[in-house]
């Protein structure tokens, strides 16, 4: 596939990751959108770097979720641990 034919402008980026264009508009000028690139004064998309920017964010969010189950496992082995010190 040639860039032009993975090219996209903003509307069609935006339906591509299932967003509104203001979304990706919020994200961009959050620093946290995806990469992006001006033809004059218009954003364009390229449909390698959407994917790769999706898979980042997937991964980002999977490691939040495993911080997330570790440190409730942990408070619970405190809590268990507590409730067996005062029984015990």
């Amino acid at each position: 596939m040639s860039a032009a034919a993975g090219l996209l402008r903003k509307k069609a980026a935006a339906s591509y990751l299932g967003a509104s264009t203001r979304s990706l508009d919020r994200w961009i000028e959050a620093g946290n959108g995806p990469p992006f690139h001006l033809i004059g004064s218009r954003r364009h998309f390229l449909r390698t770097e959407l994917d790769a920017w999706i898979a980042n964010a997937l991964n980002e969010n999977t490691d939040v979720v495993r911080q997330s189950e570790t440190d409730r496992d942990s408070k619970t082995i405190d809590v268990i641990g507590m409730h067996m010190a005062r029984v015990g």
